[in-house]
């Protein structure tokens, strides 16, 4: 039988797995999907886009240990199980349409909107911020009003905040209003410290990183928030001892000046690093972080 594809992305397919012969891993209610990789790699809103070889590969490697690390400490997602070298299982999410970032150290698009900050500058306390997903829009950013559960403004990605730059205010749908935003910001805050330390150990500097939530079946009837969709080298900024970037922000560059098929190269290069860096990963919830 033909899978069933559920959604697509720029990078990856979201697959029925309901035929699949899977454990029920404790909610033999869920359903459960398979999260397939592309060896699509993509940057300004999916308008730039190459083909690189080995990429789902990876992008795929990186996510399950990503996963199996924030397993062992305790963070709920929406992973089960490795599937094959492409894909993984999991349980299927009501996708939350924000991507949720944490920041570090002051780069990208974080600078256009706060031009006090300085390239690099090392945030003692994380920064947090909101992205409503829509590439026609480039990703507004999310502030909440007051009651901040029930409304929030869209502005300008690239923008200064200001009420000139402000786009709409939208009024929250059953899914958003069904959220608990305190804990999403909590659990997202937790993620990056995980990775933050352990890529630490791997002599890795991790800037800044974006992730995503969605809404479980908690098998009672009920639903639960998790992250969930993928955390592979397309998710954060990281740098290696000598300052060299390892993730998606090569493309980016790359791509204002012209592919060659050398940038692609270093590219794919990069990615089978990080892949490889992150098989010790899950090792690390083991240790004392």
């Amino acid at each position: 039988m033909p899978a069933t594809i559920i959604a697509e992305g720029k990078t990856k397919f979201v697959v029925d797995a309901s035929n699949k012969d899977v454990p029920d891993h404790g909610c033999a209610t869920c359903q459960k999907v398979l999260i397939v990789s592309k060896d699509d790699i993509t940057a300004g809103d999916g308008l730039n886009r190459e083909a690189l070889s080995g990429k789902a590969r990876a992008a795929n490697m990186t996510t399950v240990n990503v996963f199996k690390l924030l397993r062992a400490k305790g963070i709920p997602t929406h992973f089960l199980s490795w599937f094959d070298d492409k894909s993984f299982l999991a349980l299927r999410a009501g996708m939350i349409p924000f991507e949720v970032v944490t920041r570090r150290i002051a780069t990208g698009s974080f600078l256009k909107r706060n031009p006090g900050a300085n390239e690099g500058q090392r945030f003692r306390t994380l920064e947090y911020e909101l992205f409503y997903k829509d590439d026609s829009r480039h990703d507004p950013l999310v502030k909440f009003d007051s009651p901040w559960y029930d409304c929030f403004n869209l502005y300008e990605a690239g923008e200064p905040v200001s009420d000139e730059s402000r786009i709409e205010l939208l009024d929250m749908w059953p899914l958003l209003r069904s959220v608990d935003y305190d804990q999403m910001r909590i659990i997202a805050l937790q993620v990056f410290l995980i990775l933050e330390e352990a890529w630490k150990k791997l002599g890795v500097v991790l800037y800044d990183m974006k992730i995503e939530f969605g809404l479980v079946d908690d098998g009672l009837g009920g639903k639960r928030l998790v992250v969930a969709d993928v955390i592979d080298n397309d998710s954060w900024r990281i740098k290696d001892a000598e300052g060299g970037q390892l993730d998606k922000q090569v493309f980016r560059d790359a791509a204002k000046a012209g592919i060659t098929d050398d940038d692609l190269q270093k590219i794919s290069e990069n990615y089978e690093l990080v892949a490889i860096l992150s098989e010790r990963l899950p090792e690390m919830a083991r240790r004392c972080m």
